[in-house]
């Protein structure tokens, strides 16, 4: 059971008071998850980043000032705002990417990203979801350039990149990496998911699949 509070905070860009929706707990017994690029059911990601009407101001706190608050005025952070077909936390998440992205935390980039694609996932907004699965692809790139990984291992980055191509339709792409992925000598659990996720880009199946699934 999930509990959320409506508590109201400051926004440190424009002064407005706001309601944020804070989580005081939240149980995943006896859901499923996760699904192979990260997601988990019960898990309430929208109360996880606040976001301002008022300015346009994302954040993880609303009320901690950016460390680029001209970011904001930048065109791909104005567009986003505009998008009046998503929602607040998927803008919220959108927006707080840019801040990421500008900042050179690639990784933090990627997972804001991937959690906009969450929100459309479950909106049913998919090509939203293809699109910002693009974007987390990009931040990942930008991530392994760098020398970094957006996971624990460059092994299990290699699956999250195949499952996002493979969900955007990349099918080839897809196939490339979990080929290159299983020249890493992967344990066993990767290994595992490694081949199922082969199977479902030969079945040319781009839904969402449980990890338990394999």
């Amino acid at each position: 059971m999930t509990m959320v509070r409506t508590e109201h905070k400051t926004c440190c860009v424009c002064g407005e008071t706001i309601p944020v929706s804070v989580c005081l707990s939240y149980s995943q017994f006896g859901k499923t998850g996760p699904t192979l690029d990260g997601w988990h059911s019960g898990v309430p990601y929208g109360c996880m980043v606040e976001f301002c009407r008022h300015c346009g101001y994302a954040s993880h706190d609303i009320a901690e000032s950016p460390v680029q608050p001209g970011v904001m005025n930048t065109k791909p952070y104005r567009d986003i705002l505009k998008q009046r077909w998503i929602d607040d936390s998927c803008k919220a998440y959108l927006c707080v990417a840019q801040f990421k992205a500008a900042d050179g935390d690639f990784k933090g980039a990627f997972w804001a990203s991937i959690r906009a694609a969450w929100i459309c996932d479950n909106d049913g907004y998919w090509q939203g979801a293809e699109d910002y699965r693009t974007k987390a692809l990009e931040m990942m790139r930008r991530s392994h350039e760098k020398g970094g990984i957006v996971s624990d291992t460059s092994v299990r980055d290699g699956l999250l990149q195949a499952d996002l191509l493979r969900r955007t339709g990349s099918f080839q792409q897809a196939k490339d990496a979990v080929m290159r992925t299983l020249k890493c000598n992967p344990d066993a659990e990767l290994m595992r998911l490694l081949r199922f996720e082969q199977r479902l880009i030969e079945q040319v199946d781009k839904a969402a699949h449980w990890a338990k699934e394999a």
